[in-house]
């Protein structure tokens, strides 16, 4: 019932004209001028991150990355709850090359996404690769309410979601089917066994390999989905970067690595853009699993 209610309310708050964004420039200057949220794990973040930089130009990062924040709000309501046209303006294909890639292949692919951009919106990739099929594994919330409503946003266009601990059963349900499973790949492992480390914007990091694993196993061609946003910054292109063709004929490892360099590549040429906000290094003091 919470989580319709909460539906309902947001759908109010797409449809009044100039109520979202009149809420959201409140909720910003609130921020910038009380709340600071999570202001010591952003700024830890950067200054590990980019050592050269001043404390005046982290500042002025963690700032952007704020409005940026409000941004995504804004735009993940629009695109689950507001007009259709107005919601598939969002995404375009950044090369028209790209359209064969998933299409004509006619095989299933692993595509390994990030929080660079506003990564809601790959709910849209219905949108961009007509009659393709898109699964996507989620870590639910902890509010049965706000993960309601995430759910409705994120199936609107068509995208299936489960939550990663169903993978197994989900891809074995699909196995016959030509399939584009999307992973987040950037997020903290909760379990450490099996990760894959490498030095990351200056700091041992540690790596979910399960989408590696899983192209592996079903000798699947794997992308990485890049988002770079649009001159007018109402919306964003879609890139697919090929990460290998048959990841069964890489080393272990190898498909992982690629992915965290290009990712690295975009947070050095636009480091407001990723999700300074989460503790991505809090198991970084471990010691790699041999």
């Amino acid at each position: 019932m919470g989580g319709r209610i909460l539906f309902f309310l947001c759908k109010i708050l797409v449809s009044v004209p100039g109520l979202l964004n009149v809420l959201a420039l409140i909720a910003s200057t609130c921020n910038r001028l009380l709340i600071q949220y999570r202001q010591k794990v952003i700024l830890q973040n950067l200054r590990n991150s980019f050592p050269e930089f001043s404390e005046s130009q982290l500042h002025q990062i963690k700032n952007q990355f704020y409005a940026l924040l409000v941004r995504y709000f804004k735009e993940t309501l629009v695109m689950g709850l507001g007009s259709v046209s107005r919601a598939k303006q969002l995404l375009q294909l950044g090369n028209s090359s790209d359209l064969s890639l998933l299409q004509s292949s006619g095989r299933s692919t692993v595509l390994m996404a990030s929080h660079f951009g506003n990564w809601e919106m790959f709910a849209l990739l219905p949108v961009v690769y007509k009659d393709c099929t898109f699964i996507a594994f989620y870590k639910p919330v902890s509010s049965k309410a706000a993960d309601y409503l995430m759910q409705q946003i994120r199936m609107r266009f068509g995208v299936k979601i489960f939550p990663s601990d169903q993978a197994a059963r989900v891809i074995a349900k699909y196995n016959n089917q030509t399939v584009h499973y999307l992973f987040i790949a950037d997020q903290t492992p909760f379990n450490m066994n099996g990760v894959y480390w490498n030095d990351f914007l200056h700091q041992h990091t540690p790596w979910l390999t399960g989408a590696e694993k899983l192209a592996q196993r079903i000798k699947m061609p794997v992308f990485y989905l890049a988002l770079e946003d649009r001159a007018d910054h109402k919306g964003y292109y879609l890139h697919l970067e090929p990460l290998s063709p048959d990841a069964s004929k890489e080393s272990t490892g190898t498909v992982t690595e690629k992915y965290a360099q290009l990712l690295e590549a975009q947070i050095k040429n636009a480091p407001a853009y990723w999700l300074w906000s989460h503790r991505r290094w809090k198991r970084s003091a471990m010691k790699q699993n041999q």
